[in-house]
C-alpha cells in the first residue's frame, strides 16, 4: 500500500478490488437495493459508508501483506536451513540448540568410540525429541575415574572387536588410566545419536556386558571430532554445548552434522559377537 501526504493513495489499490469495494460500499448505503443515484444528505450519508468499508478493506490488504512478508521470510529462512544440512545456529539437524551429555571417564568414551559399548545407561528415560538427534559427547572435567567404572570397563571390553577399532584402541590396556588410547578429559570428543531407549531386562547383561540400566539408552551412531573440543566443562543431564563452547566450535560442530547427515552409514555400531 502506497500512501502520499499522510493520505491513502487510492490508486495503489488493485482496481477489482477498488471496483468490489465501491459496489460493496453502494449497496450498504442504499440496503442492498438498487436505486437511482442518491442525492444531498443521502449521498453524504453513502459517502460516509463507503468511507467505512474503504478503511476496512485497506486494514485487512494490510494485514494480509503483512502475513506474506513473514511468510516469505520464514520461507526463506527455512530453505537456507534446508541448504545447510538442517543445520541451524545451535548447530542440531532438527534446528534446536545443540545438547551435550557428560561421561564419568574417558574410559567410557573410549568404549563408544571402539563401537562396542551401544548403551548408555541411565536412571531416567530419554527425552523422546532427542531420539534420533545429534548430541556432542563429551567427557568431565574429573582427573580420577571411579573404580567400579574402570572395572566395570575392563570387564566388558572384548580385545577381539578391538581389532577392527581405531589404531589406538587396538592395543588398548583398559587398566592404565593414562593410556594414550584414552580421550582428553574436560572435551567434546565426538557426535552420537540415540535410536530410542528400553528398560534393562532380566538376564539382558550376560548378552551384553555394557548394559546396567535401569534405562539403557541405544546408541545408534558415533562420529569421532578430528579434533577434540577441549577446555569445555559440562554439565549434568542434557546441557546447551553454545553457552559453553567459543563460536568457532559451533562452527566445528555445525559442519560435521552436516557432514554425518550426508554420510548416514558412517559411525554405524557394529553387532556383537553372540
Amino acid at each position: 500500500l502506497a500512501s502520499h501526504g499522510g493520505r491513502l493513495n487510492v490508486a495503489a489499490i488493485p482496481r477489482a478490488t477498488r471496483l468490489n469495494e465501491e459496489v460493496f460500499a453502494s449497496e450498504v448505503a442504499k440496503g442492498g437495493r438498487r436505486t437511482a443515484p442518491l442525492r444531498g444528505s443521502a449521498a453524504a450519508a453513502a459517502r460516509s459508508g463507503k468511507a467505512k468499508v474503504h478503511r476496512h478493506v485497506v486494514k485487512a490488504l494490510h494485514t494480509r501483506t503483512s502475513h506474506a512478508r513473514v511468510g516469505a521470510r520464514s520461507s526463506s529462512s527455512t530453505g537456507r536451513a534446508r541448504a545447510s544440512g538442517g543445520a541451524t545456529a545451535g548447530g542440531s539437524s532438527r534446528g534446536g540448540a545443540l545438547r551435550g551429555l557428560t561421561l564419568n571417564g574417558p574410559e567410557l568414551g573410549a568404549a563408544i568410540l571402539g563401537k562396542q559399548k551401544k548403551v548408555e545407561n541411565r536412571s531416567w528415560d530419554l527425552p523422546e525429541k532427542y531420539h534420533g538427534e545429534w548430541i556432542a559427547l563429551h567427557i568431565g572435567n574429573a582427573q580420577n575415574t571411579p573404580p567400579w567404572v574402570r572395572r566395570y570397563v575392563t570387564r566388558a571390553w572384548d580385545t577381539d572387536l578391538a581389532k577392527n577399532a581405531a589404531w589406538k584402541l587396538r592395543c588398548w590396556d583398559t587398566t592404565d588410566q593414562k593410556a594414550h588410547a584414552l580421550p582428553p578429559r574436560g572435551a567434546i570428543i565426538a557426535l552420537i545419536r540415540f535410536s530410542g531407549m528400553h528398560r534393562f531386562a532380566r538376564g539382558e547383561g550376560k548378552a551384553d556386558p555394557w548394559a546396567l540400566g535401569p534405562v539403557c539408552w541405544d546408541l545408534d551412531r558415533v562420529v569421532p571430532l578430528a579434533k577434540p573440543i577441549c577446555g569445555v566443562q559440562g554439565n549434568l543431564g542434557f546441557w546447551d554445548v553454545r553457552k559453553q563452547v567459543k563460536p568457532w566450535a559451533v562452527r566445528s560442530l555445525k559442519e560435521a552434522i552436516r557432514d554425518a547427515d550426508a554420510k548416514r552409514g558412517i559411525g554405524r555400531f557394529c553387532e556383537r559377537k553372540s
